[in-house]
């Protein structure tokens, strides 16, 4: 768990199955020390992955002491995951997220969450940067994203950004916000 952890180069993770969280990968951890190594999940495809609590594909849960935790989630395909809890696809809980975190360039399909979050469980400031989410499904709520309001963590938390998001075939609450979001350039 934490920061300096890289999985990347043209993996498949697929078929998993977790009795808590993080079906196909789970890091979670707390930053102790500044500037180090950000967590990096890049050119990675999870599919079919299952997870009894949360996170069907991944589950990312960092959090920092006064300093950010550099979370860099690029290039990732996330494929038919389920999650007993929250996030179908993606659980990123990054709630000191700084500047240098990111999540671009994700596709989310046929994800399903018990409860929050079909395609992403977002907590944090990190942005979200051309994300395409389609025929994801949440118990609850946020069949596409689900952005929590507040931490228990932090008692001030970033405000998250949304850029290039696009949704397409998802139910009623497709986006679900808890808290002031910046949304730009996006297709809802």
């Amino acid at each position: 768990g934490g920061t300096g952890a890289a999985a990347s180069g043209r993996l498949l993770i697929e078929d998993n199955n977790s009795g808590g969280s993080g079906g196909g990968i789970g890091v979670a951890g707390v930053l102790v020390f500044g500037n180090a190594p950000p967590l990096t999940l890049r050119n990675l495809t999870l599919r079919q992955n299952l997870a009894a609590g949360s996170g069907g594909g991944a589950y990312v849960f960092l959090n920092g002491s006064g300093v950010a935790d550099p979370v860099i989630v690029t290039d990732v395909e996330f494929t038919a995951n389920e999650a007993g809890f929250s996030g179908g696809g993606l659980y990123l809980a990054t709630p000191r997220s700084g500047s240098e975190s990111s999540a671009q360039r994700l596709s989310f399909r046929d994800n399903v969450a018990g409860e929050l979050g079909g395609a992403i469980y977002h907590m944090g400031g990190t942005p979200l940067r051309h994300v395409s989410s389609t025929r994801n499904v949440a118990g609850l709520e946020g069949d596409s994203v689900y952005i929590v309001e507040t931490s228990i963590f932090v008692a001030q938390m970033a405000t998250p950004r949304i850029e290039f998001f696009t949704t397409h075939d998802e139910g009623q609450s497709a986006i679900v916000l808890g808290r002031a979001t910046e949304i730009h350039a996006s297709a809802l």
